[in-house]
């Protein structure tokens, strides 16, 4: 099993950080597109929420996930699953758990889990280094984007 865990503070009350999480169509806006990350799209109808399809195009092809978690403003987790020729090589479960701290302060812990199916379970070594810095560029790239737009 792949597991990362980060935590960190970003000085915006939990309202603002919890939307940006969720406001899938927007990643591309906030997160670069200097590592496996190049863009998504929400894909199903109406507001987000449990249930809620995504997909995320990555240098490593697209990827397709649902939210499995959804609860405002404290706890969400995504669950997408990567498929090479119709086999699943990967499923991966990152999740956010927010508390507030002070009215303009958000703790973030942000868990990551990621299974690695049939041959593809040698590369874990590689996978959980490439998750690592992916997971720490989107909580750096999240915190910096959200501190940036202070009034």
């Amino acid at each position: 099993m792949i597991r990362v865990e980060i935590d960190e503070t970003i000085g915006r009350p939990i309202e603002e950080v919890f939307e940006q999480l969720v406001d899938i169509p927007q990643y591309p806006v906030w997160m670069p597109d200097d590592g496996l990350f190049i863009t998504c799209t929400k894909d199903s109808e109406g507001p987000v929420g449990k249930g809620t399809t995504y997909s995320d195009k990555t240098r490593l092809g697209t990827v397709r996930g649902e939210i499995s978690v959804f609860d405002r403003p404290n706890k969400v987790v995504f669950h997408y699953t990567a498929r090479l020729f119709g086999m699943t090589v990967m499923e991966g479960w990152p999740g956010y758990v927010l508390e507030r701290e002070g009215e303009a302060a958000t703790r973030i812990h942000h868990r990551a889990e990621g299974h690695l199916y049939g041959p593809f379970k040698l590369m874990q070594p590689l996978v959980q280094l490439m998750a690592r810095r992916e997971r720490q560029r989107t909580v750096d790239a999240l915190k910096e984007s959200l501190e940036s737009a202070r009034d």
